[in-house]
């Protein structure tokens, strides 16, 4: 479950994005910001990505104070927020969801700041990919030209919160789950990181070799009070016992 929380407002439910425009002196800056929130909703062990774009920026770029993330309690979770150094006016949210013992709710209502020039964003959202692998790559998995996987060194990190993935710097982790979302090829390694190690059932154990019962009695002549030259334990073969004269001289080893 998602133990991050927004302690901002959220004004935004789903998909959906509410911006206003505050005068930067009621913030301190010198110039004014636009504000919107956004939903995220990835499941335990897996991610979500947020792509924001600023197709009315014009030249300008984006940076660490043109864009940002307003503050979060991010616990064992990791946000990531990255800008593409080819595409200079987008940027990607990484939220990862680490399970918690927690009752924390599953979505995360992330604020962002940007400044008002650079006119109104567009957000698409992409999630869970390792739980639900995409069929169809999203229109908006642009930034590597040619269905090319992407790269952390093409990413320049903004902001982070909490704890990035094991193995992976947040530019790197960034960049893995794009190519998550994207459909594209990412390390195994990767996978592993969000969900752990691949842990096999373990094998039944063999059946223990039947011990062999001792011998019986093995055949004796019919002749009663022969024990039984072969048997691991005591056994006497009694031969049955002819009644009459024959029977007598039987027992007496005489022939009839």
């Amino acid at each position: 479950m998602m133990r991050a929380r927004l302690i901002l407002p959220a004004v935004l439910a789903g998909l959906a994005i509410a911006s206003a425009v505050v005068p930067g002196a009621a913030l301190g800056a010198t110039a004014p910001r636009r504000h919107w929130t956004v939903a995220m909703s990835p499941h335990a062990d897996d991610l979500a990505v947020a792509a924001i774009s600023f197709p009315h920026a014009g030249h300008r770029v984006l940076s660490a104070q043109a864009l940002a993330i307003g503050p979060l309690v991010a616990g064992d979770d990791f946000f990531g927020l990255a800008m593409s150094r080819r595409a200079p006016r987008r940027a990607l949210l990484l939220v990862v969801n680490r399970p918690s013992p927690l009752e924390d709710p599953v979505t995360v209502r992330v604020r962002f700041s940007a400044l008002a020039r650079l006119g109104r964003p567009v957000v698409r959202i992409a999630a869970n990919p390792i739980d639900d692998p995409p069929s169809m790559r999203p229109n908006w998995c642009t930034l590597p030209r040619n269905d090319a996987a992407l790269k952390g060194v093409e990413l320049r990190i903004l902001a982070t919160r909490g704890e990035a993935l094991k193995g992976f710097a947040a530019g790197e982790g960034v960049a893995q789950a794009y190519d998550a979302v994207c459909g594209l090829p990412f390390a195994a390694s990767f996978k592993e990181a969000l969900t752990g190690p691949e842990t096999s059932s373990p094998e039944p154990e063999p059946e223990p070799e039947p011990v062999p019962a001792p011998p019986g009695c093995q055949p004796c002549p019919p002749r009663p009070g022969f024990a039984c030259p072969l048997s691991a334990r005591a056994a006497v073969c009694v031969a049955p016992v002819r009644s009459g004269a024959a029977g007598f001289r039987e027992r007496l080893g005489d022939a009839p």
